[in-house]
């Protein structure tokens, strides 16, 4: 289902929820949370995404989404980039009633809270999005290995990045590296 951001949209979203309750008809989707190949959804799984997508918004970076408040009834966000979109910093967040005690956190201007809904964490989640392994990317990093140490959630490097200050970290945490290096869990 598409994310909903403005009232044309919602009016489609509504149609849509028609149309897959029609008989013999086929609706192709993701389902919700599902980033696989497009296939044809079941008719619960049709329901699941557009009830999603009617409390869903969008924005294209973290400024832009702190800077505006979040839609009525909106459970979902969806960061198109964490500086720009598509700069490799999109992430899902759902929104919480407490400031989240982690840096996987967004509040909008209203003072809404939203926090990572990621079941992986990336560094780009972070901030760490150059990945040239020589641009200082010490705070996204640390943000990224303490946010992976208080929600237990895994964090995985697929690039390289430069750390130019000590990190003290005091929790277990996983990281897991990519390009088939495999995984180490860091005690």
């Amino acid at each position: 289902a598409s994310v909903v951001d403005d009232a044309p949209q919602r009016e489609r979203a509504v149609a849509l929820r028609h149309m897959a309750e029609l008989d013999g008809g086929r609706l192709l989707g993701r389902g919700v949370g599902d980033a696989g190949e497009v296939q044809a959804l079941t008719g619960e799984q049709a329901r699941a995404a557009l009830e999603q997508g009617a409390r869903a918004f969008a924005r294209d970076d973290r400024a832009s989404a702190a800077a505006r408040d979040a839609p009525t009834g909106a459970t979902t966000l969806e960061l198109r980039g964490y500086f720009a979109a598509g700069d490799g910093g999109r992430a899902s967040y759902r929104r919480v009633g407490d400031e989240p005690g982690h840096a996987g956190k967004l509040q909008s201007a209203d003072g809404a809270w939203c926090e990572l809904a990621e079941p992986v964490l990336l560094p780009e989640m972070f901030g760490a999005v150059v990945g040239d392994g020589e641009t200082d990317e010490t705070q996204a990093i640390y943000d990224a290995l303490r946010c992976a140490m208080v929600t237990r959630l895994v964090l995985e490097v697929t690039r390289s990045h430069a750390i130019f200050q000590d990190l003290v970290l005091d929790a277990a945490f996983h990281l897991r590296g990519g390009h088939g290096s495999g995984e180490l869990t860091l005690y």
